[in-house]
């Protein structure tokens, strides 16, 4: 995720309502600080050390506070944090059963939060609002709701015609304009039903009325360090939601269960120095820290009412801590420790070169960590920095962070001073299938119904530095849009609007935009170019259908005319999704003796591609068989169910994100590991082993290639290499300004995104870095035959260039030149018509640029390696008749100075004097040679001649006058010889000139 634009910042509204004048309070009641989403009823909350705003997040707008009075600060203490009651997903060992787990999320509950206060009193707060999950999506498009999830009563056309919860908003001098969100129009009777809106209105979304209120003050007699409330169904009545608490004291843990807010009964667990309160896989902990800033874990037994502690032997002083996916994640001040919980074992950790002023999550794959100077950076899961507003390292920066909330693409980060940013975000639709004929497409979108794509699978796309920008086809802004996905040629895209049911189809050549309406879509994945795979929620039933669309003449068909295969998912299916994979090696399938004449097929068929069921606990691997076309097209003829597995439970289902079928097991990217499963002793048994550890993504698969990110570098690795785990891969570092999104193995180039970010602008770019001298040196360090290699890397874009940075490289870090000089020398080898002759232009071209890049005392060691002296090279110009590299070569050597060149060897041969021995003399002489070679009259006159030829012929003007500028530098050089040895270069030279 990147930031779009810079932020808006906007202040919070001062206080309806003074303060007593007989009442002194030292507070700024400005100062925010916290904030709280409540995303399923899309409000926010603030929070100040006298008042509680609440916010209608989508549009963001104020609409309800309350603001305690002086009186009640001084008896009942200021706030000082909250924290919303929350609905568990999935079960919490001795809180909420895997049965309530199931179910919590379908019951509407009541909107709860709670405000603890310096004198240790609890504040309980509840907002009535009439919406639902189901409504806040389909209303507002909030992501609350998964698409997996969707009830079958769900109509997005069903309309709320109900008005009494939309606040109006009138002109304050004129009654009969109302302003709904910014927008005047003529007020009528009935407005809100008959109301027709103007196009500017259509493009803004109803604020909704709700009530505030405080329901109960609760006072602890100890110090409240922390506290989370959440909701579980009455142990009788499993009908009813009631509220439950979780308080840390310094004593221990204690869980409170109330009763429409009376305690009905309240357990404690023993736990010392307790600090936070973090449920992660469904075990809930509390993080301990001691006086000596020892860091203990403590996994908390609610049945057994004991805590078990686990010292982690470090002293750093814990700044916070919170759950990141499964692991427990500590913050100390210059660094970011990630735990598994239940052993405590240190998994990773992300260090940085700046102190950390608060750290927390803000995606299951992003982190967001502000710094004491107030800069904030966005890092990937493992550490990759995504975005920073760092401009300078050395200043502060005024806007005093003090905490944020982020969802639907959104960050409101607020400040002590009461103001507070909204920024909104670019965020990634992952690609989860994979043509292996093809690069796969990068896709990001954000609220203003931008869809943003980047591709080299086509020339347009891999030439730009920039992502093409589409819009969809509406003024609305209450769009959740959950997939995007591109065909390999990138000439169809399909996006799925889930809380309109709406499938959208756009052919980019034409633009246009074709949609399918009352479609309940889980999930879509191209196969190949023209077949998309769908997962279809159709009367409460899973099936998996695959449409044929043309890549040309889309028309208004129904969705059900592209339909051409059809598969039903088992009722009893609880967690189902699939993975979609288009093979570049394909499998040729025996054909079987026709039963009939008609049956008498003669086209061969191949396995293309294959369809991979994901199960509650097994796969089947469905192969799609098809007949190839010579256009590249493969024409699908059957689908055939090849194999069926258990999955073993070292991995988990869930987790799963791409799956492939290789050799006769299986290949599983699940959470940050690549897993290989292959057959036990019995058929029936799997055996699973972990291949790689910390793999952030997969970038892509081509051919027998995958692209990955691991840790903090790009790997890549053949198919064949990850499965048998027997070479190494190729490591290439990820800098901070450069995020990989895309690979182009033809010219052996990584495509990222570069954010330049400005307080006035904020641009998202396309970096390319060149590994194929990366790729090369790899290769060479292996043994790989010079031959081999130039026939199989010889004709990339950048394959001189790679050369020529190679050998710079070794010759800075005065490594051996033999393999690498031996490779550049391959170049010099031409096929014409089906002989080989030599041509020496890619060699000299190679070598000058490298003289240019180096320090001349590190002229000897190359010209000794190429066992070619400077007289040598100039004389392989004049014989190419190359004038171009003739310049180049003569600049480099009349530019560079003869007596620094004799310091710079003798400061080396002195730091380097035993391993030097007797070579000083053949070094001055070596050394000199390239004066000698400028004081060769008779090779400047041939040189002259070949320049002026070049500049007389030139029809390019700026090449002419280059060739005649190092003419008249050769002409000085001349004049300089005649006075030495009293000579007639010059009036030589000048009759070559007429």
């Amino acid at each position: 995720m990147w930031p779009v634009s810079p932020p808006e910042e906007l202040k919070i509204h001062d206080r309806f309502t003074e303060f007593e004048d007989n009442i002194t309070l030292d507070i700024n009641d400005n100062e925010i600080l916290q904030t709280v989403p409540v995303p399923q009823a899309n409000i926010l909350i603030m929070l100040t050390p006298g008042r509680v705003l609440v916010y209608n997040f989508k549009p963001l707008a104020l609409v309800a506070t309350h603001e305690r009075t002086a009186e009640s600060i001084v008896d009942f203490g200021v706030n000082v944090r909250m924290s919303s009651s929350v609905v568990f997903i999935d079960e919490v060992e001795g809180l909420v059963s895997r049965a309530d787990a199931e179910y919590l999320p379908y019951h509407k509950g009541k909107i709860v939060f709670y405000v603890s206060t310096d004198k240790n009193y609890l504040l309980a707060y509840q907002i009535l609002k009439n919406a639902t999950n189901l409504v806040t999506f389909r209303d507002f498009g909030i992501p609350v709701v998964a698409a997996s999830t969707k009830c079958k009563k769900f109509n997005p056309n069903e309309e709320d015609t109900r008005d009494d919860n939309t606040l109006t908003v009138v002109q304050k001098n004129n009654q009969s304009m109302v302003i709904q969100n910014g927008y005047l129009t003529k007020r009528g009777k009935g407005f809100f039903q008959n109301f027709k809106m103007t196009v500017e209105a259509q493009e803004e979304l109803a604020v909704k009325r709700l009530e505030l209120r405080l329901k109960v003050i609760l006072k602890f007699d100890h110090e409240i360090i922390d506290f989370l409330g959440f909701k579980n169904f009455d142990s009788i009545d499993k009908e009813t939601l009631e509220e439950n608490l979780l308080l840390l004291f310094p004593h221990g843990l204690q869980i409170i269960h109330f009763n429409n807010f009376k305690v009905q009964k309240s357990e404690l667990v023993k736990v010392n120095d307790g600090k936070k309160i973090i449920v992660v896989s469904k075990h809930l902990f509390v993080i301990s820290e001691t006086n000596g800033n020892e860091t203990i874990i403590n996994e908390i037994d609610i049945v057994k009412r004991h805590a078990f502690a686990k010292d982690l032997k470090s002293t750093e002083k814990l700044i916070s801590s919170f759950q990141y996916k499964d692991t427990l994640t500590l913050v100390k001040e210059n660094k970011i420790e990630f735990y598994k919980p239940k052993s405590s074992e240190l998994i990773t950790e992300l260090s940085t070169n700046f102190k950390i002023k608060f750290c927390d999550r803000l995606t299951n794959n992003v982190l967001l960590l502000i710094s004491n100077k107030n800069s904030m950076y966005l890092y990937s899961e493992f550490g990759n920095l995504l975005f920073s507003t760092e401009i300078d390292e050395d200043n502060t920066y005024g806007f005093d962070y003090s905490d944020f909330a982020y969802y639907d693409m959104r960050l409101i980060a607020v400040s002590k001073t009461g103001h507070y940013q909204s920024w909104n975000f670019w965020q990634e639709l992952p690609q989860s299938h994979y043509d292996f004929n093809s690069p796969t497409s990068f896709v990001v979108h954000n609220l203003n119904n931008d869809i943003s794509l980047y591709s080299t699978s086509v020339d347009p796309y891999a030439k730009n530095d920039i992502l093409l920008n589409l819009k969809l086809p509406t003024r609305t802004v209450n769009n959740c849009v959950p997939i995007v996905r591109i065909n390999s040629n990138s000439t169809l895209i399909v996006a799925y609007v889930s809380n309109k049911n709406i499938l959208l189809v756009q052919n980019v050549e034409t633009g246009i935009w074709y949609p399918f309406l009352d479609q309940i879509i889980i999930d879509f994945q191209w196969l190949g170019n023209n077949y998309l795979v769908c997962h279809i929620k159709k009367n409460g039933n899973n099936i998996i259908r695959c449409l044929r669309l043309p890549l040309e003449g889309l028309d208004k068909k129904s969705f059900m005319e592209y339909v051409i295969w059809e598969h039903s998912i088992p009722n009893d299916i609880n967690d189902f999704r699939f993975v979609v994979n288009t093979l570049f090696r394909h499998k040729q399938i025996k054909k079987k003796r026709p039963s009939s004449e008609a049956d008498n097929n003669t086209e061969d068929m191949f396995k293309t591609g294959e369809i991979i069921l994901l199960f509650d606990n097994y796969i089947t691997v469905i192969d799609v068989i098809s007949i190839p076309h010579a256009s590249g097209i493969n024409v699908i003829k059957k689908f055939h169910q090849y194999l069926e597995i258990n999955i073993p439970p070292e991995i988990s289902m869930e987790f799963i994100s791409w799956i492939t079928n290789y050799k006769d097991g299986l290949l599983v990217y699940a959470g940050s590991k690549i897993y290989k499963v292959v057959r036990g002793i019995k058929d029936e048994d799997w055996k699973v082993e972990v291949l790689l550890d910390r793999v952030e993504r997969i970038i892509d698969v081509l051919k027998d290639d995958i692209y990955l990110i691991q840790n903090k570098c790009v790997q890549l690795y053949t198919l064949e290499n990850i499965w048998n785990m027997k070479k190494k891969s190729l490591a290439i570092p990820v800098d901070d300004d450069f995020y990989p999104i895309s690979v182009l193995p033809e010219s052996a180039t990584l495509h990222g995104i570069h954010i330049i970010y400005r307080p006035q602008s904020t641009k998202c770019t396309v970096k390319h870095d060149i590994y194929l001298d990366k790729l090369l040196s790899m290769k060479l360090s292996e043994g790989i035959d010079p031959s081999e290699l130039s026939a199989q890397y010889g004709t990339l874009k950048h394959y001189y260039f790679a050369l020529e940075k190679i050998l710079s490289q070794k010759i800075l870090d005065n490594e051996p030149l033999d393999g690498i000089i031996k490779l550049i020398k391959k170049t010099c080898e031409v096929q014409v018509n089906g002989f080989i002759r030599n041509d020496n232009t890619n060699l000299l071209e190679i070598i000058s640029n490298c003289l240019r890049k180096i320090e001349t005392k590190h002229w000897n060691y190359l010209f000794q390696s190429l066992e070619l002296t400077p007289k040598d090279l100039l004389a392989l110009c004049i014989e190419s008749n190359d004038v171009k590299l003739l310049g180049v070569l003569l600049l480099v050597f009349l530019n560079y100075n003869e007596s620094d060149l004799v310091d710079n060897l003798r400061e080396e041969m002195e730091n380097n004097e035993p391993q030097l021995k007797d070579v000083t003399g053949e070094r001055q002489e070596s050394s000199s040679t390239v004066a000698n070679v400028l004081r060769d009259e008779q090779l400047m006159l041939e040189v002259l001649r070949l320049l002026v030829t070049g500049a007389a012929a030139s029809s390019d003007k700026q090449k002419a006058s280059e060739s005649w500028d190092m003419c008249f530098q050769l002409i000085r050089l001349l004049k300089e010889l005649d006075k030495e040895n009293k000579t007639q270069l010059v009036n030589k030279a000048m009759s070559i000139l007429t």
